[in-house]
């Protein structure tokens, strides 16, 4: 005769074995949950990172090609001719080729860079114009948002760095550009120095009426 306890037994599990049953892959479930977030917050993070670290080398790509061709347009002022290059401590305004961001390739385009506050932030940006005083043939690209700050030097021929270069028969012989972020960001922005390469144009003749080189 078989006794009732034994059929119990193998007939299924107790109501003990089945609670810690399910204790168990609850735990392993909330085990399981835990690892997805922390694996999807890494996963943000690092695609986060990358795409801070792919704006910074884009801009820094594009202010050193745009830099680097630097074109040394004169301008008549009242101490002779100048080059159409303004370079001060917050911003710098510049003739140059259109990079590839522009729409219209050929020839030689202005370009400003500075900082903007834009919606309550400041924003890095380039603006791109065949003509500053018409704001229809101007374009602006934000080249790095929200950031602390940004300081240019320029380094000439009296073998220093300064603030300002403005009103100068050359072009600097070094450009450099400090970008700063706010307390708490892991952006880095390395310092960016470059040399403009274009020497001045000598066979340029500045038309008065236009301040550009006739024929130009």
């Amino acid at each position: 005769m078989i006794r009732p306890s034994r059929i119990s037994r193998d007939g299924g599990f107790t109501l003990a074995e089945t609670l810690v049953a399910l204790a168990v892959i609850g735990l392993m479930a909330m085990l399981l949950f835990e690892g997805l977030r922390l694996g999807g917050k890494v996963w943000t993070g690092l695609s986060a990172r990358a795409a801070a670290i792919d704006e910074i080398s884009t801009a820094r790509r594009l202010t050193r090609t745009l830099l680097d061709q630097a074109y040394p347009l004169p301008a008549p002022t009242a101490q002779g001719f100048r080059v159409d290059f303004r370079g001060e401590a917050t911003g710098v305004a510049f003739w140059t080729p259109p990079p590839e961001i522009w729409p219209n390739p050929g020839g030689i385009i202005q370009a400003r860079l500075r900082i903007e506050t834009q919606e309550g932030r400041r924003n890095l940006v380039l603006t791109l114009s065949e003509d500053f005083s018409d704001p229809a043939k101007s374009e602006a690209f934000v080249l790095l948002r929200n950031v602390e700050g940004a300081t240019l030097e320029y380094f000439g021929s009296s073998g220093g760095w300064s603030a300002s270069w403005i009103d100068h028969a050359t072009l600097p012989s070094l450009v450099r550009l400090v970008v700063t972020f706010p307390s708490g960001d892991q952006r880095h922005w390395p310092e960016l120095v470059v040399a403009p390469k274009i020497e001045l144009d000598t066979e340029c003749v500045a038309d008065p009426l236009t301040q550009r080189c006739r024929g130009r």
